[in-house]
């Protein structure tokens, strides 16, 4: 869990967030975020898919599970981001990652038929 929260402050860091606005993002306390990054409390799902979308990553990197993370760092270039610059930071991440997924797609199936 240490390694996890590890990651997750380096994540927030990265992107000049505070864990005050990052815990109002995910609609959570800023005790609860400082716990989860210490090691003290584990992600639950819903909190692990918003921080997948906001950082633009995968679970795996956030869980520790692999090390290949292409950030997209366009959208972090103000400080103090309101919770609304948050979410429309989230949406165009989901649909960056959902496009490289497809395009990973179809480079699959490009290869089979030749």
């Amino acid at each position: 869990m240490k390694e996890i929260g590890n990651r997750l402050q380096e994540l927030r860091e990265s992107k000049g967030l505070s864990q005050s606005d990052l815990a109002k993002y995910l609609g959570i306390s800023q005790p609860l975020l400082s716990q989860i990054e210490s090691g003290n409390r584990n992600l639950n799902l819903s909190l692990l898919d918003k921080l997948c979308s906001l950082f633009g990553c995968s679970d795996s990197y956030i869980l520790c599970k692999s090390d290949e993370y292409n950030s997209i760092d366009f959208s972090f270039r103000s400080k103090n981001a309101a919770r609304e610059d948050l979410d429309c930071i989230s949406s165009v991440h989901k649909i960056i990652l959902n496009m490289r997924f497809l395009n990973k797609l179809d480079d699959g199936e490009d290869e089979r038929q030749d």
